[in-house]
């Protein structure tokens, strides 16, 4: 292995340009054998931005305005996410009296 000094390598996912409408995003950890390395396939919608086909089930949106801006989102959304949340409060009755 040999460290080539690819920035693209530490990111999560690539987008590929398939053809002049056509881009795919893939997942760089996983190997082109993998089927799960297709994340989504995106098309040009002309004036409507692009339209997003994605490979695995998400809540995602499924129209951007720039196939850039799935990447980011899509890149943002893989991140961890920062800080605590408070506690659940768990309701509870006060304790019973006995006769």
């Amino acid at each position: 292995m040999s460290d080539g000094g690819d920035s693209r390598a530490a990111e999560p996912y690539e987008l590929f340009r398939h053809d002049q409408a056509t881009w795919i995003i893939r997942a760089t950890a996983l190997p082109e054998s993998d089927p799960r390395h297709i994340v989504a396939v995106i098309t040009d919608a002309h004036a409507e931005g692009v339209h997003v086909a994605w490979a695995h089930p998400t809540s995602r949106p499924s129209r951007y305005f720039t196939a850039d801006a799935v990447l980011q989102d899509l890149a943002q959304g893989s991140r961890p996410q920062s800080g605590s949340t408070r506690p659940v409060p768990i309701p509870h009755l006060p304790p019973r009296k006995r006769r």
